[in-house]
């Protein structure tokens, strides 16, 4: 892929994101009420599918690590750790199978995952300690806190980090 190739479909992703809805839920998609995600095609659809399978499962990995460890250290470390834990997989298995992506710059192409963990991170920890504040349970905490995010990283793992190939952008 040139550079060209790569400034192309940097576009069509950004097209793609700005067209999703901003406000109110859409007939057939997802949101939170303020983001509604409603796939254009059904590769696009696919995709968010597989990406919420993908979350589901990185979830299972979090509660796991974040109980096991639970027992022997505090919970912000638990939960920093099981988070970690978690986003690796998270990465692997989007990566390779909910998001794939022919994107030849796996240096800033993992950069950008990084930076989209990061914000995922922040998120993630402040809706745990608000949900902590208001005395729920830690495991439902930790559960509760993984859907302010989502679809943000969504959003910009799909558009951006692990966007489709240029051949599919090229079909909408």
């Amino acid at each position: 892929m040139t550079t060209d190739d790569a400034d192309d479909a940097d576009a069509a992703g950004a097209k793609r994101a700005a067209e999703m809805k901003v406000a109110g839920r859409g007939r057939g998609g997802v949101g939170c009420g303020v983001l509604t995600l409603k796939p254009k095609n059904r590769e696009e659809a696919l995709r968010l599918l597989r990406f919420l399978v993908v979350g589901g499962g990185t979830l299972v990995v979090q509660l796991v690590v974040f109980g096991t460890l639970r027992q022997v250290v505090g919970e912000t470390v638990a939960f920093s750790v099981s988070w970690v834990v978690s986003t690796t997989t998270h990465y692997f298995a989007n990566r390779f199978w909910a998001l794939p992506s022919a994107r030849q710059d796996a240096g800033k192409q993992f950069g950008e995952y990084l930076f989209t963990i990061a914000v995922s991170y922040v998120i993630n920890l402040g809706a745990f300690k608000a949900l902590r504040w208001l005395e729920v349970p830690e495991l439902w905490a930790t559960a509760l806190a993984v859907p302010p995010s989502t679809v943000a990283v969504f959003l910009l793992l799909n558009y951006r980090v692990f966007r489709a190939p240029a051949a599919t952008a090229e079909k909408r």
